[in-house]
């Protein structure tokens, strides 16, 4: 809504304002702008409740006001209008395709306004403007009488006279023309009038044009004016008016003509004659139900018959009384208050008649299974996240049509999808045939796609990372990441500050979440403290599904005569422990106070054994390697380099006589590679914070978060003098698995997205 400027805002902000002086009932009013525009200014932010960029509401019903839907595109609130209990479109005019010649000669023009037309068509109630609206819109769209309720405009207060006019008084020095630079508006039909008038030259009237004209435009009328004997002294250009300008403007003047050829509406007509000036209108529909009598319109193109009426008016104060005395009644007829009530007053109704409905949800409507999208990575994409939506997907599968959209180029494709995956698009979270669109968001570059989306149409979301920081930095870059964390901070971040948190994100002071928390409807995560934090920051309370295992081991292979084959597959001696740390090697997973913990533990007795069981850079391996070799355990620690394959993974969690999993960082941050030592029965050090975001079971043993070599080995060596390495919890496991998997995960994604049985 371009608020600066009268007409389209300055309606939609009028009727927003006098929802306070209706009885409605209870009800959020959100507005939906475009992040891409300027703010809106507070006077603005502060008709609404709350301010998104979209529109998606998830399982929550909302009713949609379109405010302008003939303007722009209605793609944004395609989802919106197909789903939600009650939907009214505010109605303008049809100008464009009643004179589309000169407003749709372009192909391109005309297919996007045919396509507007079809989307207004889909909303459920119309509050045009004018009768005349009114009436095409029965035409064009057969929309019947008890689905439209004509309101008009609304007369602002800045408008109105602080005096009352005395009329008959002296003659005033000009007349008023309200135009604009368009053929409708028909400006040079005044100018024309008033040069060819001999009485009004010698009266000295004068002609003030309101309205901004290019200077080129200015210039054309001028020689207009110019040509047919006019005295340029008298043609005045008032350019951009404040509003006291212009309603000083309508209050000085003799008479007002507004010579538009067509409109919806005409505000300059209810704006003079609120103020006492007698107006003059080209003839039209929308005139006319404003000015019924004849006697104060003319035809469009009859420059002589106003040429008449303005002299008459020029020379007779009763005329002007009379005219006045006509046209009295408009004020009062649309006052802010009146037009707020014709406004509201179906919107009131229409949400008391569909407050029944609930949520439209085409599928679970009919009782049928319901219909996701569903946007993730998938293997074979080297990705925690996309391993985790692989697995879930055969759950949610049996459970509801899941049409899956992925940017991983020839994606591993699990059993059950409604169709072959498709790539990343606004179809996803726009689509009228999909009962709800899952966003999964991880803090890597292969969730580019799915942000974007998100960000631009709303949707659920599925957060898999408790902080985003490195999504933000490496894909969208520094000045971005900066802005965001500057908006979440309340305060200027750096660069310098951004490298901090990077290299110590122990140091990060906010989640980089909030711009996701707010397109999320409903938001899930899979830590309590990650929800905990964000309600802290204000931000709608998430839905919280517990991580469920992804690797899970079948008994037969956590035997003892299995876990020793296992070992002598990888090549372990069998009279050691080995204690496996699993993922990707990095700074943030504490490998120091690894290798000082097996350098303790050795020193205790222990034949102790680290193995780095995932991906390591050279860089970082060859600095492990040379913090080994000085504390004298090099020859004790193992790593897998460059990863290994899902089997392999798998044997290391069966050899393994103990995990540990450190984090050198407390954010409510998980850890798939924690779940799978659970899912495991793997006894299981790790650090305190973990373990609560985890709600580790009791084979996980917890330390400080602030973390201490010694510390860490006490914890294993307490595992090792339990004889915990010699069992795998197989009872307990069963338990935690029949809590944890991706059946109930299935079950409790759809009970939050609305979409359960």
């Amino acid at each position: 809504m371009r608020f600066r400027e009268r007409g389209i805002g300055q309606h939609v902000a009028a009727v927003l304002a006098g929802k306070a002086s209706v009885d409605m009932p209870a009800m959020r009013l959100i507005g939906v702008i475009d992040p891409a525009l300027p703010p809106l200014g507070d006077a603005y932010v502060g008709l609404f409740d709350a301010v998104s960029a979209t529109f998606y509401t998830g399982a929550v019903p909302a009713a949609l006001i379109s405010p302008s839907p003939m303007t722009h595109s209605s793609l944004p609130l395609a989802r919106a209008l197909r789903r939600s209990p009650f939907s009214a479109a505010i109605v303008y005019d049809f100008i464009p395709i009643d004179h589309q010649a000169r407003y749709l000669a372009d192909p391109t023009d005309a297919t996007a306004y045919l396509a507007r037309l079809a989307w207004l068509k889909d909303h459920d109630f119309f509050l045009p403007i004018s009768a005349h609206t009114a009436s095409r819109l029965q035409v064009l769209l057969g929309v019947r009488d008890d689905r439209m309720a004509v309101t008009g405009v609304g007369l602002r207060k800045a408008m109105l006279p602080t005096t009352v006019p005395a009329g008959g008084g002296a003659l005033p020095p000009y007349i008023l023309a309200c135009g604009g630079d368009d053929w409708r508006k028909n400006i040079e039909a005044p100018v024309a009038a008033h040069a060819r008038s001999a009485r009004l030259a010698a009266e000295g009237i004068r002609l003030v044009v309101a309205g901004r004209y290019p200077a080129e435009r200015e210039g054309e009328l001028r020689r207009l004016h110019a040509g047919l004997m006019g005295r340029p002294e008298l043609l005045t250009f008032s350019g951009h008016l404040s509003d006291p300008a212009l309603r000083s403007l309508y209050a000085d003047a003799m008479a007002c003509v507004v010579p538009s050829r067509v409109e919806g509406f005409s505000v300059p007509v209810i704006e003079a004659a609120a103020n006492g000036t007698p107006v003059l209108a080209a003839d039209g529909e929308a005139h006319a139900e404003l000015l019924p009598d004849p006697r104060d319109r003319f035809a469009p193109d009859d420059v002589t018959a106003l040429q008449l009426a303005l002299e008459s008016l020029a020379a007779d104060p009763a005329t002007r009384a009379a005219a006045r005395g006509r046209q009295e009644g408009l004020a009062s007829r649309f006052a802010l208050n009146a037009v707020a009530a014709r406004f509201w007053a179906p919107i009131a109704a229409g949400l008391a008649a569909s407050a029944h409905r609930g949520l439209r949800m085409p599928a679970v409507a009919r009782n049928a299974r319901p219909r996701i999208a569903f946007l993730t990575p998938l293997p074979p994409d080297a990705s925690g996240v996309a391993d985790y939506s692989a697995a879930c997907l055969p759950a949610l599968t049996h459970r509801a049509n899941v049409h899956v959209f992925t940017s991983t180029t020839r994606p591993s494709v699990p059993d059950g999808l409604a169709a072959r995956p498709t790539a990343i698009g606004p179809v996803a979270l726009l689509s009228r045939h999909f009962d709800a669109a899952v966003c999964v968001v991880g803090n890597s570059g292969l969730h580019r796609g799915i942000v974007d989306q998100l960000l631009s149409w709303g949707g659920a979301v599925i957060a898999h990372d408790a902080r985003m920081l490195d999504f933000y930095v490496h894909v969208y870059g520094y000045d971005r990441a900066c802005a965001q964390a500057s908006a979440e901070l309340g305060r200027p971040v750096s660069r310098a500050d951004i490298d901090e948190w990077l290299a110590h994100p122990g140091r990060l002071p906010t989640l980089f979440l909030d711009e996701i928390a707010h397109a999320a409807r409903p938001l899930i995560v899979h830590s309590q403290p990650t929800a905990t934090r964000l309600v802290a920051r204000g931000l709608p309370p998430p839905v919280v599904l517990p991580f469920s295992p992804y690797r899970v081991l079948p008994n037969a292979s956590l035997s003892s005569a299995a876990r020793l084959a296992a070992r002598r597959q990888l090549g372990l001696p069998e009279n050691e422990v080995v204690i496996a740390t699993f993922g990707a090697v990095s700074a943030d997973r504490a490998p120091e106070d690894l290798l000082w913990a097996l350098e303790t533990l050795r020193a205790w007795g222990v034949a102790a054994r680290l193995v780095y069981v995932g991906a390591a850079d050279r860089a970082t391996e060859a600095y492990i390697q040379n913090v080994a070799t000085s504390i004298g355990v090099a020859p004790y620690v193992m790593f897998t380099s460059r990863g290994v394959s899902d089997a392999v993974y798998r044997l290391w969690l069966a050899a393994a006589d103990l995990g540990v999993q450190l984090r050198t960082y407390q954010l409510g941050g998980l850890s798939g590679a924690l779940l799978d030592c659970m899912a495991a029965g793997l006894p299981t050090v790790t650090t305190a914070h973990l373990a609560a975001a985890m709600d580790a079971p009791h084979w996980v043993r917890a330390v400080p978060d602030s973390i201490s070599a010694v510390l860490v080995a006490e914890a294993l060596m307490a595992l090792i003098d339990a004889g915990a390495h010699f069992d795998r919890n197989l009872p307990a496991r069963a338990a935690l698995l029949r809590e944890r998997n991706f059946d109930r995960y299935a079950d409790g994604l759809l009970t939050a997205l609305g979409c359960a049985a």
